[in-house]
């Protein structure tokens, strides 16, 4: 075998195959959770490329645990997912302590690699080689031989009768005599190198797709009067958190339940004024009956109760009791008469200057069944019980509310 060391065979490598895929939260609970109550999250997992993927799903949970996934793609399973489609599946969960609840999820898959490999390879290859090949001539030479003494005639006698001596003779005889000579031969001959050749190996790495996650609030209850209030009524999830406890103002809202409201107004204005100012507010939302009854207060009671001692004791307490009022010609607010409503008005009136009318009344929206309950509600409260009603412009625009609730957040 003949060494032949050959320069490697360059080949352009395989482009990475990258697969590119997303995950999202479908839908969280928005609302504040109780502990030991089973929910339900939702994922999708999207496969945004053209051809066919292997992925799985890992989680990074905090304060709840998963019961149960309705899809393996959920239990972190290797799935695939056909071009350019998705999967969907929920999570059961409960939480498990009062506090924040926190859900990460990655998405994972696999790249498809190419490293750079230096193989030999043994190589069959033919050369022409020249030979010295020998091979023997005759030839004819004359050479002077001796003639025996058999075949030479006979000398007589000397005259004393002794023999004479024979005198030696020679003949010329041609001989034949070989020689090696030298030719030259052509032949081909098979032969081994060692090609060296640059090629590539599959490598599948492991990496991170993407990633999404869900932050969630929950709080021990065991009583049944406030776990009716947190799901039949609306809190907002900020009053359980470090921004409850820097805020000493609050909405309550207890609409008719008699009449149409939107049960998620606050809860859809508080998500805007957050993506717009990076500030919330907090409010506690409970529609109620005509009657107000003994019933709806116990569960109001509790409400007030669990959240309100979270809210910033260093001052007191501005407790915004809120109603809404048909359109009028103007964007309007009007204040009940109490000991907080005329340096209310002055903080609208230099945030709106002449945009809408501020009223403070002392007769119509001024005490009132819902105020008196508040305040026997809250009696073990500081707190200063403000009626406040406002125009349908500030449900019909979310910017005005956002506005008028501003100055109370900072």
């Amino acid at each position: 075998m003949v060494q032949d060391p050959q320069t490697p065979t360059v080949q352009e490598p395989p482009p990475p195959e990258i697969p590119a895929a997303q995950v999202f939260l479908e839908s969280v609970p928005e609302k504040i959770l109780i502990k030991g109550k089973e929910y339900t999250l939702r994922v999708k997992i999207l496969n945004i490329t053209d051809a066919n993927i292997d992925v799985f799903i890992k989680y990074r949970i905090n304060g709840f645990k998963i019961l149960s996934v309705s899809h393996p793609a959920g239990s972190g399973q290797k799935v695939s997912i056909e071009p350019l489609s998705s999967i969907m599946y929920d999570i059961n969960f409960t939480p498990e302590i009062e506090g924040p609840l926190q859900l990460e999820i990655e998405l994972r898959g696999w790249k498809k690699l190419w490293d750079p490999v230096e193989r030999e390879y043994e190589v069959e290859y033919e050369v022409e080689v020249e030979y010295d090949v020998p091979y023997e001539v005759q030839y004819e030479v004359e050479v002077e031989v001796p003639i025996p003494p058999e075949e030479l005639p006979p000398v007589p006698p000397t005259e004393d009768g002794i023999p004479a001596p024979q005198i030696p003779r020679t003949r010329i005889e041609k001989q034949i005599r070989t020689r090696t000579e030298i030719r030259k031969e052509k032949r081909v001959e098979k032969r081994i190198r060692i090609e060296k050749r640059l090629e590539y190996e599959v490598r599948f790495e492991e990496f991170a797709l993407h990633q999404t996650a869900g932050y969630m609030e929950a709080v021990i209850s065991g009583i049944e009067e406030l776990d009716t209030f947190i799901t039949q009524g609306d809190v907002s999830t900020e009053i359980v958190t470090d921004i409850g406890a820097a805020l000493n103002s609050i909405i309550f809202y207890f609409p008719n339940n008699q009449l149409p409201h939107d049960a998620n107004l606050l809860r859809s204005i508080n998500k805007e004024m957050f993506q717009k100012t990076g500030k919330n507010f907090l409010y506690l939302n409970y529609a109620i009956s005509n009657e107000f009854t003994q019933k709806e207060q116990k569960i109001i009671k509790q409400g007030i109760d669990k959240f309100l001692p979270r809210l910033d004791k260093s001052k007191r307490l501005l407790i915004l009791n809120l109603d809404f009022l048909p359109k009028m010609m103007k964007p309007t607010i009007v204040i009940g008469a109490s000991p907080r409503s005329f340096s209310l008005q002055n903080t609208l009136a230099s945030t709106f200057d002449d945009q809408l009318d501020i009223i403070v009344d002392g007769d119509v929206f001024a005490g009132g069944n819902i105020y008196e309950v508040i305040q026997q509600l809250t009696s073990n409260h500081e707190a200063d019980i403000v009626n406040i009603a406002l125009s349908a412009d500030f449900i019909e625009n979310h910017d005005l509310f956002i506005k008028m609730i501003d100055p109370f957040v900072q």
